[in-house]
């Protein structure tokens, strides 16, 4: 069976040059800096993360997403604690809970990209709107990838934004997803259903309570949805509700270097929303030819998944091109014609899919350039 798929293959390098034009290759050439950046911290010896992210990388992301919105990364900190006692109860520990807590903590990054009409709207979503913010959490997995972020937290964020989106939704269907992205959602929608919203006043417990057991077996897991209701009724919450800390105020003191993360990463969302509306699929490979970013379109359509696909360097056998029933020897493959000429290849082809399949596809593999 073939379908038609435009995927986009890039070349790039990792030095960005401060106050150079902000380009598209320049926006993308900033991606690449916070992946070479997290290799670099990677190679250093103290790792108190375990290696599931690096400490520069947390922080970028975090403070990026505080300066945009101080009340979402308040809630993303209740989130973590939510999750992370829940996941206690239920016998988690070690690296298993600094995963689940740093996954919890960046499960709202994409909403450094939302514009202030959707983020703080006063009424519910629009399909549109909420088609909007099903991409930048498709955009979130993308940068977390580039980030060198542990495969795992990807893994749990997708199922988290599947759940949301109505991907992973109906009887049985939250019992085959990873748990903790089954404790993530319920820690999410127990921290959002108890607050203020900007279209609706926060419940109290026992009606959250009520409202995630509406929802278990087809929205949440209700033996989870169980497990946080006997441990706040043990325990209470895990925070003091008067912690200046978590409450939600708006004005707060950013450094210059917080703005210019954030300034940053809205360039690369908003370039990525166009990547992800225009194309079916798209990956990314840097100057060593290894695989940085590999979409969540092109996996659905190939088959390969990132986990397998990610830090591989390219050759014409990672991915199989044919032009009709002849393959393409290396000379003529588009991204080996971008690195030897320099210059963008647009073409048709066929590519094998995972399960063997071809695939008929328009291949646009495009370099960035420094000088």
């Amino acid at each position: 069976m073939a379908t038609r798929l435009a995927a986009e293959e890039l070349v790039g390098s990792a030095v960005v040059p401060a106050g150079h034009p902000m380009d598209s290759s320049r926006v993308l050439l900033n991606l690449m800096r916070l992946s070479r950046r997290a290799d670099d911290e990677a190679a250093l010896e103290h790792d108190p993360l375990q290696g599931i992210i690096t400490q520069g990388a947390l922080r970028t992301l975090l403070s990026a997403l505080h300066y945009r919105d101080v009340p979402t990364m308040k809630h993303s900190r209740r989130v973590a604690q939510l999750s992370v006692g829940m996941a206690e109860y239920l016998g988690w520990e070690g690296r298993d809970l600094r995963m689940l807590e740093i996954a919890s903590l960046l499960h709202d990054v994409g909403k450094i990209g939302i514009p202030d009409n959707v983020l703080y709207k006063p009424g519910r979503l629009s399909h549109e709107e909420t088609e909007l913010i099903t991409v930048h959490n498709n955009i979130v997995i993308d940068i977390l990838q580039a980030c060198r972020v542990d495969d795992e937290v990807l893994a749990v964020l997708g199922e988290v934004y599947d759940v949301s989106s109505g991907l992973r939704r109906g009887p049985g269907s939250m019992g085959r997803a990873h748990q903790g992205a089954r404790i993530l959602t319920v820690a999410d929608a127990y921290d959002s259903i108890s607050r203020d919203q900007a279209h609706r006043r926060g419940r109290p417990h026992a009606e959250v309570m009520s409202e995630l057991k509406k929802g278990a077996g087809t929205q949440f897991d209700g033996n989870v949805v169980s497990a946080l209701e006997r441990w706040i009724s043990l325990d209470g919450l895990p925070f003091d509700e008067n912690d200046p800390s978590l409450v939600e105020t708006p004005s707060q003191t950013h450094s210059v270097d917080d703005a210019l993360d954030a300034h940053t990463l809205c360039h690369i969302f908003s370039y990525l929303y166009m990547l992800e509306s225009m194309y079916d699929g798209f990956y990314v490979v840097d100057s060593d030819l290894r695989c940085v970013l590999w979409s969540r379109g092109v996996e659905r359509l190939l088959g390969h998944t990132a986990a397998k696909m990610l830090n591989q360097t390219w050759t014409s056998r990672m991915l199989f091109y044919a032009d009709g029933e002849r393959p393409l020897p290396d000379a003529e493959c588009p991204l080996r014609q971008v690195i030897e000429t320099g210059r963008p290849v647009c073409r048709t082809a066929r590519m094998k899919g995972v399960d063997g399949e071809w695939v008929d596809v328009e291949v646009n593999a495009v370099p960035l350039k420094d000088e």
